[in-house]
């Protein structure tokens, strides 16, 4: 740039000339960083502690030291003007960005004359130097003097207003070292997808540093990508250059020391830029806030997770211009108030656009299909990119799930000699077991590896075997860590993984159940291994199925008699294993009879396999019989057909098909009503079975129903029932069951059922006597369908009471918004609704209001405002965030004359009856959903 200082420039007619031919030259003859010098640069302005409204003023061009580009780190304001143009019209705004800048320089330029002007805090800005365009080679060594970096530099260490090495020297490392790290880390990952917990709301994963002003707490499974998350959050920030964005720093909190937050990200940053101090980290954190980004919340030790809790929740109090973002467990968060989101898994784009990356220019297919059975477990981020790698490497898919495994920790001890890595891997195993609920501190793990020598642990340490933050030390990533844990396991003798497993607290988010079966070398041990993970719950047995479909040289399926006794084997082992662990005698043996098709003593199943199709039957085994047969049953009640081959099945897939069965049989009973419960229940059900006789079959009964009376009038009818047809939704009726229901009620001292609603399309909403009895009404079906749903639950399906989601937000108050919408047919009731967590049932129920027009907003701001109440209610009341669905919306009227047309209902049912059957069979939907299930190819 060195002729800059003695061209000329006489055909300059626009702002743009004078800005592309006067300004950049001058800047970058002046010793400025391209990187630096930032064009049309938005100005913030505050009126007090708000901002000010509208579009942010631009400088022309404002002229930083270094990274970060901050107001602390801003040296020069320019302002360039036509040639027409005089330079006064100029200077107030020039100086109005410097003041708001704290720039020691400003610039005024027209492209005929420059103006160099020296900020002063108090009273008027000095002009410093005037120059014309011709006399600028003679004034260069003056305008160096001034303007240059070195000199504004040196100028800056002696203004109280601008002290450049607070953050222009300091921090300069830091961000490069930082950005660094994270590069390397985040090579050839794809964008996260990100949903509000418990409302459906899609969030970018750049929001979490941009949008989410306070920051979020971010929960997800193992595997599932948290921690290169934070990584990715840390770069976006960190490669951030817009002025007064916040400066931002990782936190591993199980290394959180007992001396607080602040002196532990004072020591992340010095560790790069020495002369960063505390009080320049408060001054950056109370100015332009600091993002603190803190992974690993479910790794520090339960007794330390109250006070670091503490020390989060007072950073936010005492930094409010600082956001916070937590990494943890679903089933380990902490009591902050922040949004809650939820990190999604990999969609089957996602993985197909890994695979192609990894794969190399010559051998990529566009046409790339996964096996199904494949592309159902590559939905978690972590097995996805390993399915990649081995692709890669091998340019084909695996067969065994634990070879992916096995392949990594090949490549992680792949330098080492052979004795070595035995030894090492052994001291991995060690490590994980030590390792399960929260990190190793690294005296301890010193102690450990005596036996590899203590030297070696930094040489695992950058083969990346072994991850060292702080003073803490753990496997390089916890699904490294189960897969070892799994290993140590499935070696046992035959007795004894059984009794491991009884000792274990499973973490339902973690990948541990699956990696356990599929490092299982032999049927006996998977068989021992399942059973015990079913007696845990039916979460850790149906996610860990998904690792036992395709994996290995697939079990072939053949049509010989050892085949199909195995598959029934395990067929019927996992119909009475997750029974057993989950639902009341009553309702298990109305789901095997449900299975059988008839009522049974004890369950068996007899089939056959014939060219890939499997076909079995449920019969009646006795108390002593034999509990498999193989073969054709002629006298079936009810038959299973499955196409094992074209629904992508082998024969390991016995499992599968019994829970599929029980979720079926589960499915059927919902149907027909089967389920007992407490009073609220009994007496809705009965209520509406009353109606339909006197409805369907006649019978002299009229409400209110007098229940000694009904008694004798149905006692005839025992053993007895009338089911529906194929074509119409009446209800089936068990007059054993019917009559069994009202003696119980009138044994409880209820011998008389009556309506207590008024039905709602008879409702004149001008009415105020109508809408009261309208506002009662419903109060009273919102309080009864959550009180009559806790009782089924609680007594049928007890070993659910964690995992159905509808059930775990009970209780809770709803606020309906009823408004009439005129038609040619007559006003119509519409129902709006949102609902809020409270403390008891007794609390639970409706409260109505009728405006003329519906008040409710659903914009974002709205949204926002309603998650966060809901979230403090919560946090209030003790209740878990992560499992209470947030919703709002359009309400459906309830019928209650029995003559609702919903294809879920049955006719004179009552409309508590239809919501809780609707609500179960919603909740099972969710709960049985993670059962793999193959496309038919």
């Amino acid at each position: 740039m060195s002729d800059f200082w003695t061209s000329t420039y006489s055909d300059l007619s626009t702002e743009a000339d004078v800005e592309t031919r006067i300004v950049l030259p001058l800047l970058r003859a002046l010793g400025y960083e391209l990187r630096d010098i930032r064009p049309k640069q938005p100005v913030e302005f505050q009126h007090g502690r708000t901002r000010r409204p509208g579009r942010k003023p631009e400088a022309d061009f404002v002229v930083y030291s270094e990274l970060p580009h901050t107001r602390d780190t801003a040296l020069i304001v320019v302002e360039a003007k036509r040639p027409t143009e005089k330079l006064e019209a100029g200077k107030e705004q020039a100086e109005s960005y410097a003041q708001n800048l704290r720039t020691p320089l400003f610039i005024l330029t027209n492209g005929v004359t420059l103006e160099f002007w020296q900020l002063q805090r108090i009273g008027e800005s000095e002009l410093v130097l005037t120059c014309s365009l011709e006399k600028l080679a003679d004034k260069r060594g003056d305008i160096e003097a001034i303007a240059s970096r070195n000199a504004l530099l040196a100028l800056s260490d002696q203004l109280r207003f601008k002290n450049l090495a607070t953050l222009a020297q300091d921090l300069s490392s830091y961000v490069r070292s930082e950005t660094e790290r994270c590069r390397k880390d985040l090579r050839g990952h794809v964008s996260f997808s990100l949903q509000r917990l418990g409302a459906n709301e899609a969030i970018a994963q750049d929001a979490l540093f941009s949008d989410l002003r306070d920051g979020a707490i971010v929960a997800a499974s193992s595997g599932y990508g948290k921690t290169l998350l934070s990584k990715a959050v840390m770069f976006d920030a960190l490669e951030d250059e817009r002025s007064g964005r916040p400066l931002p720093i990782e936190v591993f909190l199980p290394d959180l020391p007992d001396e607080g937050l602040e002196a532990y990200l004072l020591e992340r940053v010095t560790a790069h830029s020495p002369r960063f101090n505390a009080a320049r980290l408060r001054q950056e954190a109370q100015s332009n806030g600091l993002l603190v980004v803190a992974d690993g919340f479910d790794r520090v030790p339960a007794p330390r997770r109250a006070a670091v809790t503490s020390q989060l929740r007072n950073f936010v109090r005492d930094f409010p211009r600082s956001r916070l973002v937590v990494f943890s467990r679903p089933n380990c968060l902490p009591d902050l108030k922040l949004p809650l989101l939820k990190l999604e898994g990999f969609r089957d784009v996602d993985v197909l656009s890994i695979i192609r990356m990894a794969s190399p220019p010559t051998f990529r297919n566009d046409r790339l299909k996964l096996p199904a059975h494949l592309l159902e477990i590559c939905r978690i981020p972590l097995l996805g990119s390993l399915v990649a790698d081995h692709y890669l490497r091998h340019h084909r898919f695996p067969t065994k799930i634990s070879s992916l495994y096995e392949g990594w920790l090949e490549r992680v001890l792949d330098t080492f000699p052979a004795m070595e890595k035995a030894i090492f891997r052994d001291f991995l195993e060690r490590l994980a077991e030590r390792t399960v609920k929260q990190p190793l501190d690294i005296a301890a793990c010193l102690e450990m590896a005596e036996g590899i020598g203590r030297e070696n642990l930094a040489s695992l340490a950058d083969a990346e075997a072994i991850s060292v933050r702080g003073t803490q030390v753990e496997l390089i990533h916890e699904g490294l860590a189960d897969f070892l844990r799994a290993q140590r396991i499935v070696r046992l003798p035959p007795n004894h993984p059984q009794a491991a497993l009884d000792e274990i607290t499973l973490d339902p988010s973690s990948l541990f159940p699956g990696l356990l079966l599929t490092a299982s070398p032999s049927d006996e041990i998977t068989g021992i291994i399942w059973r015990a993970l079913a007696k845990k719950g039916l979460d850790p047995a149906l996610s860990s199925l998904k690792f036992t479909i395709g994996d290995g040289e697939r079990c072939q399926i053949s049509d010989s008699t050892a085949t199909a006794t195995k598959v029934l084997t395990d067929v019927l082992e996992a119909i009475e294993c997750l029974i057993s662990s989950n639902f009341s005698d009553h309702l298990g043996n109305l789901i095997r009879r449900m299975i059988a098709g008839q009522k049974i003593e004890r369950l068996g199943l007899k089939g056959q396999i014939r060219e890939g199709f499997l076909n079995y039957s449920g019969f009646d085994a006795g108390h002593s019989g034999p509990r498999i047969c193989v073969g054709a049953d002629e006298n079936a009640q009810r038959s299973f057909g499955i196409a094992l081959d074209k629904q992508g099945y082998d024969a390991q897939a016995g499992r599968v098909l019994g829970a599929i069965a029980v979720q079926k049989g589960l499915g059927e009973l919902i149907k027909y009503r089967w389920f007992k419960g407490g009073p609220i229940w009994t007496e809705e059900k009965v209520f509406g079975q009353l109606r339909h006789l006197a409805q369907r079959q006649r019978m002299n009964f009229t409400p209110p129903y007098h229940l000694p009376s009904c008694l004798r009038e149905l006692t005839p009818w025992k053993g007895r029932r009338i089911g529906p047809s194929s074509i119409d939704r009446f209800q089936l009726i068990d007059f054993s069951e019917l009559l069994d229901d009202i003696e119980w009620l009138v044994s409880r001292g209820c011998t008389q059922l009556a309506a207590w609603w008024i039905e709602p399309s008879a409702v004149d909403l001008s009415n105020p006597d109508h809408r009261r009895q309208l506002a009662s009404t419903l109060d009273i079906y919102h309080r009864r369908c959550q009180a009559a749903y806790s009782e089924i639950v609680q007594r049928e399906l007890p070993g659910l009471t964690e995992m159905l989601p509808e059930y775990r937000c009970i209780p809770m108050m709803y606020e309906l918004e009823a408004t009439a919408l005129k038609s040619d047919r007559g006003d119509r009731l519409v129902l709006e609704f949102q609902r809020w967590p409270v403390k008891d049932i007794r609390d639970a129920g409706a409260k109505v209001v009728f405006p003329e027009r519906s008040s409710r907003s659903y914009s974002p701001k709205s949204m926002d405002a309603y998650v966060k109440r809901s979230e403090e209610l919560l946090t209030q009341l003790g209740r878990s965030r992560s499992q209470y669905h947030i919703v709002r919306g359009g309400a459906t009227v309830p019928r209650f004359d029995g003559r609702t047309y919903m294809h879920m209902d049955n006719e004179d049912e009552t409309a508590v009856v239809s919501a809780v059957m609707n609500m179960l069979a919603k909740d099972c939907k969710q709960v049985f959903g993670s059962i793999p299930t193959f496309p038919w190819t």
